[in-house]
This record gives structure tokens, C-alpha cells and sequence, in this order.
């Protein structure tokens, strides 16, 4: 069986409450065992994941800062927005909530207003002409 390079793979096998004499096959890098329905070695596979996105024990998800502060955003609008769910004050309110909330995820995922873009752009950055 080809080897895989072990600083760009992570082989996981699934269902390891159905099998637990399973033997997984040398691929060149350590493989995790997890069982989704039980969560055997779910811990296991979060630290390997914090581990190979390069987070320190006890930091935040390196992030860029502008996701950072999308997410911020978007969590606000969504609190906001909940607030008029329960205050009963009208859809239109919580839909503009909402629509906020979705526009600054939409600048982590890549759904943003091209003109927002180039603004944010042109305000932090001196650009000659």
C-alpha cells in the first residue's frame, strides 16, 4: 500500500465500537481511531486537529483578525436578533438582523459586496493612483 507523507495526512477510521480488534493498515502516518456513535477518541482527534492547525493548549483558534472580528459581528446581530424574536417587536426587525448577521459571515466565506471590499481596502491602506 502507498505510504502517505505523515506531516500532510491525518487517517482516521470510523466505527471502531463495530470492530475493536480492527488493525488499520500502515499508511505512514499515526491513525486515529474514533467511533462517532460512542465518541471514543474524539478527544483524541480535537487535539490532533488543534495540533496540526498550529493552536497552542490554551489559545484562541488563530484566525485572521478581520474573521475574527466578522464573527463578533455576526454573533452581536444574532443576539440582537433574538432579543426581537422574543420582544415579538415585528419580522421585519429580526429578518434585518438576520441579513446583518449573514453579510459578516458572508466576509469570511467570500459572499461580500465588491464595493465593501475595495472601501475597507482604500481606508486602511495608503494607495497611490
Amino acid at each position: 500500500m502507498a505510504q502517505l507523507d505523515a506531516k500532510r495526512c491525518t487517517v482516521l477510521w470510523n466505527k471502531i465500537d463495530l470492530r475493536p480488534d480492527f488493525v488499520a493498515p500502515d499508511l505512514g502516518c499515526r491513525p486515529l481511531r474514533i467511533s462517532a456513535s460512542t465518541g471514543e477518541g474524539l478527544a483524541e482527534l480535537r487535539s490532533h486537529l488543534r495540533q496540526r492547525l498550529g493552536e497552542n493548549d490554551d489559545s484562541a483558534w488563530s484566525a485572521r483578525q478581520r474573521h475574527v472580528l466578522a464573527l463578533e459581528e455576526a454573533q452581536e446581530q444574532l443576539a440582537e436578533a433574538a432579543q426581537f424574536l422574543h420582544l415579538d417587536t415585528g419580522e421585519e426587525l429580526l429578518a434585518q438582523k438576520l441579513r446583518e448577521s449573514a453579510n459578516a459571515l458572508g466576509q469570511i466565506t467570500g459572499v461580500v459586496d465588491v464595493e465593501e471590499i475595495l472601501g475597507e481596502i482604500f481606508s486602511r491602506f495608503c494607495i497611490g493612483k
